[in-house]
């Protein structure tokens, strides 16, 4: 099964979006370890 530029391309806003995630709960975290 091949992928298509459109699997692709969900794959990577996947990606992007898990990164964003990721990197707002950490920030979320050291806001919170600050206080």
């Amino acid at each position: 099964m091949g992928d298509t530029p459109h699997t692709k391309q969900l794959i990577k806003n996947v990606l992007i979006d898990l990164c964003q995630k990721q990197s707002f709960q950490k920030i979320s975290v050291q806001k919170i370890a600050h206080e």
